[in-house]
């Protein structure tokens, strides 16, 4: 313990006998050295799913469809296109239909996988 450059603190003897003893880290674990934070998942681990992400984009068009523009493109990660495609047929109609916008959905597989952009 003499040359453990952690901080240390003990406690007095428990009624069972036991010392107890507390070290506080002075640098990164050795997990933390060897990795680094996964660009997609920004550390988290977990990413939206496609249907996820269709339901963030539709909120986004909700949002953008009180401004001024007209005409929207939307660009998503491929597996999110394949999603409105085939679980969303009605996606675009519907929601030209409640926003005025014209939409033109492309897909994108420079994206991540939980990204969109709103493009104008």
């Amino acid at each position: 313990l003499g040359r453990d450059r952690a901080r240390t603190k003990a406690f007095e003897v428990s009624e069972l006998g036991l010392v107890e003893m507390t070290r506080q880290r002075v640098r990164p674990s050795l997990y933390q050295s060897l990795t680094h934070t996964c660009e997609h998942c920004r550390g988290t681990g977990r990413i939206y799913t496609p249907r996820t992400v269709v339901r963030r984009v539709e909120r986004s068009l909700l949002r953008a469809g009180a401004g001024e523009e007209r005409s929207v493109v939307i660009r998503v990660h491929p597996e999110v296109a394949l999603e409105i495609l085939e679980s969303e047929s009605d996606f675009l109609r519907r929601l030209s239909g409640k926003t005025g916008l014209e939409l033109d959905l492309r897909d994108d597989p420079l994206l991540r996988e939980d990204e969109f952009r709103l493009l104008s």
